[in-house]
């Protein structure tokens, strides 16, 4: 006799149906569940005046448009901006802050 009913094996079949597609669905959306890190751009200079914010503003909207097309390798980039004010001793402080502490890849400015 057989131990294992038809009816039984039937629901076995859909219960491993069931359990593929969740993986499948899992596996296919993991790129969803795990966002990358971003990448850091810094920009140092003096953002006060007209000339500053224009500077920032260009450089936004060309990373916006890195952003759009999925970033770099997929990691979103993000803009770090410091004023400097236009004081040397300022810069100064600021560079070595941005060279010690923050997770800029790149630096535009001086």
């Amino acid at each position: 006799m057989n131990d294992i009913s038809m009816k039984s094996k039937y629901w076995i079949f859909f219960a491993v149906i069931i359990l593929l597609f969740i993986s499948l669905f899992f596996i296919w959306k993991s790129d969803d569940f795990l966002e990358k890190e971003p990448l850091y751009v810094a920009v140092s200079g003096p953002m006060t005046a007209a000339n500053g914010k224009a500077m920032v503003q260009g450089i936004q909207l060309y990373l916006d448009q890195i952003n759009q097309q999925g970033g770099i390798h997929g990691h979103p980039v993000k803009l770090l901006v410091f004023d400097d004010q236009n004081k040397p001793a300022l810069a100064q402080k600021i560079a070595l802050e941005i060279a010690t502490q923050s997770d800029a890849l790149a630096v535009i400015g001086h």
